[in-house]
């Protein structure tokens, strides 16, 4: 498929505006939302204020602030989802870049509903940590991620190379390519319980594919070979796992890639820092990359060895086109 992309028959309305959040931050960042079951949204700002809103009106309180939280660069409150039975249990979980220590991490927060409406709000101080980061702050970039509970009942995220690959243009100076580290969790598909422990199949779901105990493999990778994902959902319906990629630095090569992920992907390679887009690009003609699985054009199946996932679809960095 080709040609320009197109927005007809999409509508744009102003639900809240900043000028609307009274008392909030001067310098609120929207970032991501989840809704309650009753259409009550939750919209997040990177600096870790959290409002409770109206999506009707428009009207909206404070619903949490993060105080341990670092906000510079690309860090910050990045991403919310809702626990699979949070009607009966009022569970949400936060992906975010804490002060300290510096490793993003997963965690658990207790929704409070008081008298309903915009009375309710999160409690900070029931705060568990679920996962955290194996690489602290290496580089100004490259933190996001997309969190959401799968088909599985685990928690999936996506997460960042924190800018620390050899390929031309990026931001790596000591040769780290972090995306292919197995004992780093950066640029990975992260699969966790919601309770911290790593899926070990005793449950009869699928377990994570490079579990080696007390070795130096890190327990909650799923996939490996992300760049910046910096957006990631679950499709229910189809059994898919969305993946928003932002492309590299090479403004001649990169491309914007959209994957799917899954539980017939366990072990996948999605290509970075070697290649970019459906056309598998080379960028990055290291020779660590034959040591990963080669390119082809269709997303991986583990059951029939095919460990390579290429995107479903990428856009050009240098042009208005799209392929797939």
């Amino acid at each position: 498929m080709s040609g320009p992309l197109s927005l007809d028959g999409f509508s744009d309305d102003l639900v809240v505006a900043r000028d609307d959040l009274s008392g909030g931050s001067p310098f609120f960042l929207p970032i991501s939302m989840a809704f309650l079951p009753d259409n009550r949204m939750l919209l997040l700002s990177k600096d870790g204020e959290i409002r409770i809103v109206d999506p009707e009106s428009g009207r909206n309180e404070v619903y949490m602030t993060l105080g341990n939280i670092d906000a510079g660069q690309e860090r910050g409150l990045l991403d919310i989802t809702l626990d699979p039975d949070f009607a009966n249990n009022g569970y949400f979980y936060l992906y975010y870049t804490p002060d300290n220590p510096e490793n993003a991490r997963i965690a658990r927060f207790q929704h409070q509903e008081n008298s309903g409406g915009l009375t309710s709000v999160g409690d900070p101080s029931s705060e568990f940590v679920v996962w955290e980061d194996t690489d602290g702050y290496l580089a100004c970039c490259h933190y996001g991620g997309g969190l959401d509970f799968g088909i599985d009942g685990k928690l999936w995220l996506t997460t960042s190379d924190k800018f620390q690959t050899t390929t031309p243009g990026e931001g790596s100076s000591g040769g780290a390519d972090l995306p292919v580290d197995l004992t780093s969790s950066s640029g990975k598909i992260i699969r966790v319980n919601s309770d911290g422990t790593i899926p070990d199949g005793t449950d009869g779901w699928a377990a994570n594919p490079f579990i080696d105990g007390a070795g130096p493999i890190d327990d909650s990778i799923w996939a490996y070979g992300l760049r910046n994902p910096f957006r990631a959902r679950w499709d229910e319906e189809y059994e898919n796992f969305y993946i928003a990629e932002v492309g590299g630095n090479q403004q001649s090569l990169a491309h914007e890639d959209l994957h799917i992920g899954g539980l017939d992907q366990a072990g996948a390679f999605y290509g970075w820092p070697y290649y970019e887009g459906t056309t598998n690009t080379l960028v990055n003609n290291n020779p660590d990359r034959n040591n990963h699985p080669a390119p082809d054009s269709d997303p991986g199946n583990a059951a029939e060895s095919d460990f390579y996932s290429a995107p479903i679809w990428s856009l050009p960095h240098n042009g208005d086109g799209s392929s797939m």
